[in-house]
């Protein structure tokens, strides 16, 4: 593409321009022009598909593997302690008595103070919860905030709503 200036002074400064004409010259066919604009789709050549297609496949593919991760791992984590998971339940229980909202944060908390042994993994948590929304002691909210314990470097972790708030400290009974 080509393009010319053409410009009048009627004998001002060069910086005095009194009109300006701009013409363009198109020597490429706007055919070719369109075709680098609009590539048309791209196939994989594996399967045949689409891209967008195959990624989508691919994409959810793995996001069943890794749910299926984590269930075999909440599965193992719950046929380890059945004692500790009986007192960590037990602990969600006194947490959402007391609070409206809490984190996986403050039942550990309560386990340290109460509980005798200790998972080596800190994310045995996890199936507890399931546990307790199951039985409806809280709920999941949409909400995440970052966790205190160090061993999780300041991750994030899910807010839990209580749906069994009294307001009252609950003593523990050993």
């Amino acid at each position: 593409m080509d393009c010319d200036l053409l410009h009048g002074r009627d004998g001002a400064a060069d910086s005095d321009i009194r009109y300006a004409v701009v013409s363009f010259y198109v020597r490429e066919p706007m055919a070719d022009m369109q075709m680098d604009l609009f590539p048309g789709p791209e196939v994989d050549p594996r399967t045949g598909l689409l891209k967008s297609v195959a990624d989508r496949r691919r994409k959810q593919a793995e996001a069943k593997e890794a749910q299926a991760a984590r269930d075999r791992g909440m599965r193992r984590a719950e046929s380890g302690n059945s004692k500790w998971i009986a007192e960590a339940v037990a602990a969600v229980r006194r947490v959402a008595q007391t609070h409206t909202e809490f984190t996986a944060d403050d039942v550990w908390d309560d386990l340290e103070s109460t509980a005798d042994d200790r998972p080596r993994d800190g994310r045995a948590l996890g199936p507890v919860m399931r546990k307790a929304a199951a039985a409806k002691l809280c709920r999941k909210t949409n909400r995440v905030q970052p966790c205190r314990r160090k061993t999780r470097h300041y991750t994030e972790i899910a807010v839990w709503m209580s749906l069994v708030y009294t307001g009252q400290r609950m003593e523990h009974r050993g």
